[in-house]
């Protein structure tokens, strides 16, 4: 449960929770499922909702490696892709 990290920084922080599609409260979405696809999607609702750079991003699992990816493709540095028991490229 990650609830209360995001509770936790929410006093000094913009904290946004993202579900990949498919998973927790999203919809389904298109295929491949992969990290690629995660962190185009992250991309897509962070731009819709109007949310602007710079992005800390934080992951756990697959969402470790979708951060790592984000960041790949942002040409950001990974130090913005912060991942826990994450897995690897």
């Amino acid at each position: 449960e990650w609830a209360w990290i995001g509770e936790a920084l929410a006093d000094d922080f913009r904290v946004v929770a993202a579900d990949r599609p498919g998973l927790g409260w999203s919809r389904g979405g298109s295929l491949p499922r992969d990290a690629a696809a995660a962190a185009d999607a992250l991309t897509a609702a962070l731009e819709k909702a109007g949310i602007d750079p710079p992005y800390v991003v934080i992951g756990h699992s697959f969402g470790g490696l979708t951060a790592r990816v984000f960041a790949d493709l942002r040409g950001g540095d990974r130090r913005d892709a912060e991942c826990v028991r994450t897995m690897e490229l």
